[in-house]
């Protein structure tokens, strides 16, 4: 969720005490909905003859998930015996809260799983929106996306021999790998196809595409996404499980909650794949980090409702058939906390076990993964005072040879824009927050060390305004804050104990994403006159930063960047930037009045490639639109001087010499 998002969220949130819930919004309507829905439910549909949009489901599971949150606090209001969703917390469950998150220390383990049940009964008492966090959406059945590195490097090696020029993943930390819809190996393409139930395996030798291999799962596996690794190809995602041979998220015990699995597969020939090693978990699948020989895998269990204490198997976490040990689960710093963040290793060696798992009690979290820590940071508010601002808990968990262990968690004053507002360097932890309270709208930079603890900030930052993109790389770090004219703000870092804020400068628009692009230069990608904007900013003296250029992309008005840092293609080295974007096909046929129209399985999005040139600025090769249906957008792939736009199950090529296109294959009707 953006700053802008969030914002926006705040202001209702103070707002909903006095607000009147609509008839259709009450509990007994949203029950009735809810009892509907799950009578309705049937297993996962064999592949349609039919393409469908799938940006529709997106938007009705947005407004389920604001219907529940709002049919919840109504209940809670009216309703006070209903202890599931009572508001507010009390005075003594804060001092335990507060209590457990002194900083610098790790997260205390469970004694036992009444412990654990313990915790999760005091959220249940003390949830009423307290517990919809700003993550809260995205945690209900969304792939988490989180941070982005300042180039690519690769997280794969070529099992061809001989070809070694290609594109990766945009990843958050370098020599961390991260999982993603489409790989590469240099000649082969590894795809989630668009119904997410198979793996397509295309091989892209002799300039021509070709299947080689499809790996199929049946109707219960959603695959999220593929990580690559030499001949290890890591197949993840999603099965629910309803313990009669069907699929319920409702049912009790083990059975009937989603489970995260990963299948590795043997690709060293690639076409003919073998199964090496399974594993699953409790929880949908979140993420994950592909580190020095481990695969580490996070899924997201949420517990919907008032377990009973004889039955620990339907309220803590299990992995490979078994409940995680008691102390296993790290116990949560707020009193929302009804989700386990479970976090595992898997050697690539032994794929078919774990070897270490760890569950962490919290509310709805997002996730930053640096070097050798991980962190779980979650948005929470005080009920109890309306008045004051969110705050940030932290939970930082090493991990390294296969092993995790919380070092130290924290709680901040403010929210973090998004993952790129966190960042990991030397051992300090970055962060750039936004608050928002009684006194107004606010920013701050904070500076912790490996125990979370402050030593360096930065106070009352830019008043009235909110942060819109950050972007931080070794002592300096940007932020861009929204206004008529935006400002973008350059911190000196060199100090931890005295960062400063060295530049600021003033610029139409604002940008969404910043990405380093060489030694010297910022590329920005965001808005400007409600069109995408490209900006590219000379930062080789951090006290004076210039915006060089400009480029406002007329035919598209929302760039994938956005959202989704996975999204983009930039290779600096290469002059090469590519990424998909939302278009409006008005301007594209004012512009093209001679066109013959949108193709009929037109995404809705387009491809654009630039390049920049100091003296002209940025130069657009590319503007084409991306066809096919993917639930999980467009991506661009490269392997030497073919570009590979990927959406669904179709692949156009396209020549990075001429930019022309040079083939398609449709994976739904050429597919094996």
């Amino acid at each position: 969720m953006k700053s802008s998002e969030k914002h926006i969220e705040e202001v209702v949130r103070r707002g909903l005490r006095d607000t009147a819930v609509p008839k259709s919004l009450e509990p007994d309507a949203v029950l009735e909905i809810l009892q509907s829905r799950e009578a309705a439910e049937k297993p996962a549909p064999q592949r349609s003859t039919q393409r469908r949009p799938r940006h529709m489901a997106l938007a009705a599971a947005a407004c389920v998930a604001l219907a529940v949150g709002i049919g919840a606090l109504a209940f809670a209001q009216n309703h006070g015996e209903w202890d599931v969703y009572a508001i507010p917390s009390s005075e003594e469950w804060k001092a335990t809260m507060d209590a457990r998150v002194a900083d610098g220390s790790p997260a205390p383990v469970a004694q036992s799983y009444q412990e654990a049940l313990a915790c999760l009964r005091e959220a249940y008492r003390n949830k009423g929106l307290a517990g919809f966090t700003a993550s809260s959406a995205a945690a209900a059945g969304t792939t988490a996306t989180d941070g982005v590195d300042i180039g690519t490097t690769s997280d794969a090696t070529s099992p061809q021999e001989g070809i070694a020029d290609f594109s990766d993943t945009n990843i958050r930390t370098e020599g961390v790998g991260e999982a993603d819809i489409a790989k590469t190996d240099g000649r082969y393409l590894y795809i989630v196809e668009a119904e997410s139930h198979a793996i397509a395996i295309v091989d892209t030798g002799g300039g021509t595409m070709a299947q080689a291999a499809s790996i199929e799962l049946d109707g219960r596996h959603s695959v999220s996404e593929l990580c690559l690794d030499g001949n290890r190809l890591y197949v993840l995602g999603t099965e629910k499980d309803y313990g009669d041979g069907r699929k319920t998220e409702d049912a009790d015990g083990p059975e009937g909650h989603s489970t995260t699995f990963v299948a590795t597969y043997d690709i060293a020939d690639p076409a003919n794949p073998s199964l090496l090693g399974s594993v699953e978990q409790t929880g949908r699948y979140c993420s994950s980090r592909f580190a020095e020989g481990y695969l580490y895998l996070v899924s997201n269990y949420f517990v919907p409702k008032n377990p009973k204490e004889s039955a620990p198997e339907a309220y803590v976490p299990w992995i490979n058939g078994q409940p995680i040990a008691c102390e296993s689960i790290y116990l949560p710093p707020t009193a929302a906390a009804d989700h386990y963040y479970v976090i595992s290793a898997i050697s690539a060696e032994e794929p078919d076990r774990m070897t270490d798992s760890k569950a962490v009690l919290s509310g709805s979290a997002e996730l930053y993964v640096g070097s050798d820590t991980i962190y779980l940071y979650e948005e929470v508010w005080d009920w109890d005072d309306p008045s004051a601002s969110s705050r940030t808990s932290i939970n930082a968990l090493s991990y390294g040879e296969g092993h995790v262990e919380s070092v130290a968690q924290t709680k901040v004053a403010g929210y973090l824009n998004d993952s790129f507002s966190i960042d990991e360097y030397r051992g300090y932890l970055r962060l750039v927050l936004t608050v928002n309270d009684e006194e107004g709208v606010r920013n701050r930079v904070l500076v912790l060390n490996d125990r979370l603890e402050t030593v360096g900030a930065i106070e009352d930052l830019a008043p009235g305004e909110i942060v819109y993109s950050a972007r931080l790389l070794g002592n300096i770090g940007y932020f861009e804050t929204y206004e008529q004219v935006d400002p973008l703000f350059t911190v000196d870092f060199s100090d931890p104990a005295n960062p400063r804020i060295v530049g600021k400068l003033k610029i139409p628009g604002f940008s969404e994403y910043l990405h380093f692009y060489g030694t010297d230069r910022l590329l920005g990608i965001g808005q400007g006159d409600g069109h995408v904007k490209l900006s590219m900013f000379d930062i080789a003296n951090p006290t004076d930063v210039i915006e060089l250029n400009s480029y406002i992309v007329e035919t598209a008005w929302q760039a994938d960047a956005s959202r989704n840092y996975k999204s983009v293609l930039i290779e600096p080295d290469r002059n090469l930037i590519g990424f998909s974007a939302e278009t409006d096909p008005l301007v594209m046929e004012a512009q093209e009045p001679g066109a013959s129209g949108l193709p009929n399985d037109w995404s809705g999005k387009s491809y654009y490639v630039y390049s920049y040139d100091e003296s002209e600025g940025f130069v657009q090769h590319m503007d084409e639109y991306i066809r096919g249906d993917g639930w999980f957008g467009a991506r661009g792939v490269r392997i030497d001087e073919t570009l590979y736009v990927i959406c669904g199950d179709l692949i156009e090529s396209y020549s990075l010499e001429t930019f022309e296109r040079t083939g398609e294959i449709d994976l739904f009707r050429d597919g094996q």
